[in-house]
C-alpha cells in the first residue's frame, strides 16, 4: 500500500511539474523572438496612450500585443484602428474573445505573426513592450517601413536612432522624421505629382509612393506579396514612366499595393526590382495611365533629383 501511495505521489509531482513547465514554455516562448508576455500596469497604458495621442481614423499597431489590453483600449477609447501582432496561440485567442465581448471586431484586430515579418508600413502609431535588445533590432524595420512622421511608443526600453519627441516617467515617444518625399500639383483635369530624392533610385521609390497613395488604397490585411518585375526604355525618363506604368498595372490587376521597393539592378535604362506589398480591397481613386506629357526630370543645384509626372484619371 505503501509503494502504491508513493508512486502515486511520484507521478502527481511529476504531473504538475509537467504541466507548469508547459505552461511556462506557452507564455515564455515569445522571449526567444522578441520579448516574454508581462501585462503593462494600467497607469502604463494610459501614458502610453496619452503620449501617442491617437486621432480618430488613425491605424495603431502594438507589437507583441499580449491580451489585447492596448488595441481594446486604443480602439474603445480613441476612435482608431487597432492592429496586434501577437506570436503566442493563447493569448491571440485571448484577445479575440475580449474583442468579441465588447463588440470591437470592426475596430480591433489579432494577428498571429511573428512582428519581424508583419508589413506595418500603413501604421501611424507603433507600441512596442520588449527588451532592449529587441528594440534594437527592430530599430531597422520601423525606420525603413514607417511612414514620415508616423509616432512610436516604448514602454520600458528606448531607440538609439529615432528622434525622441517626450516621455512620461519610462514611456517614450519617438517620431519618424518628416521629410518631403513627393507633392501633388494642381491641374486642371489630371493628377501631377513631383517627387524628390537624393538619389535616382529614391526619385523612383518616392513618385511611386506618390502615385500609389494617391489612389487611396483600402487594405485587406497584413500577409505581403511579392512581385519580380524588369523594366527596359530607350532613355531615363522613359524608364521612370515604363516603370510608373507597370506598377500601376499590378496594382490594378492584381489588387495590390507595395510599400518596399529593392532594386536589384538600376542603369539609365534598365531596372530589375523586387516588390514587398499587400493586398488591397478597393481602390477610392481611379489613375488611367502614366503619360509622358509635361514628363521632366532633372538634378538641381542642391544634387537632389526632381521628377515631374502627369497621370491620366
Amino acid at each position: 500500500m505503501n509503494v502504491i501511495f508513493i508512486i502515486f505521489i511520484l507521478v502527481f509531482l511529476f504531473s504538475l511539474y509537467f504541466l507548469y513547465a508547459l505552461l511556462f514554455l506557452i507564455f515564455n516562448f515569445p522571449l526567444f523572438l522578441g520579448a516574454p508576455f508581462v501585462p503593462a500596469p494600467s497607469k502604463k497604458v494610459k501614458d502610453t496612450l496619452e503620449l501617442a495621442d491617437p486621432k480618430p481614423g488613425e491605424i495603431l499597431y502594438d507589437l507583441g500585443s499580449g491580451n489585447g489590453q492596448i488595441i481594446i483600449e486604443a480602439a474603445k477609447n480613441y476612435g482608431v484602428k487597432a492592429v496586434g501582432i501577437e506570436i503566442n496561440p493563447i493569448l491571440v485567442r485571448l484577445s479575440e474573445r475580449k474583442i468579441k465581448k465588447l463588440g470591437l471586431e470592426n475596430k480591433a484586430k489579432v494577428y498571429k505573426n511573428n512582428f519581424f515579418n508583419a508589413d506595418i508600413s500603413e501604421a501611424d502609431i507603433v507600441v512596442t513592450y520588449l527588451l532592449q535588445t529587441t528594440n534594437n533590432r527592430l530599430e531597422k524595420k520601423l525606420l525603413s517601413e514607417l511612414k514620415p512622421g508616423a509616432r512610436i511608443v516604448s514602454l520600458s526600453f528606448t531607440f538609439k536612432n529615432i528622434p525622441l519627441i517626450k516621455s512620461k516617467e519610462n514611456v517614450r515617444l519617438y517620431q519618424i522624421p518628416i521629410t518631403k518625399k513627393y507633392q501633388f500639383l494642381e491641374h486642371k483635369a489630371d493628377l501631377k505629382i513631383k517627387a524628390f530624392g537624393a538619389t535616382k533610385e529614391e526619385l523612383f521609390r518616392n513618385m511611386l509612393l506618390g502615385m500609389q497613395d494617391s489612389q487611396k488604397p483600402e487594405v485587406a490585411g497584413i500577409e505581403t506579396v511579392k512581385r519580380e518585375i524588369k523594366v527596359n526604355s530607350a532613355d531615363f525618363p522613359a524608364l521612370l514612366v515604363d516603370f510608373l506604368s507597370e506598377v500601376l498595372y499590378l496594382n490594378q490587376t492584381n489588387k495590390e499595393i507595395y510599400n518596399k521597393i529593392n532594386f536589384k539592378k538600376f542603369t539609365d535604362n534598365e531596372i530589375e526590382i523586387e516588390l514587398t506589398g499587400k493586398k488591397v480591397e478597393r481602390f477610392g481613386e481611379d489613375i488611367k495611365a502614366v503619360t509622358h506629357h509635361d514628363l521632366d526630370i532633372h538634378r538641381k543645384e542642391d544634387k537632389e533629383w526632381e521628377a515631374t509626372v502627369l497621370f491620366d484619371i
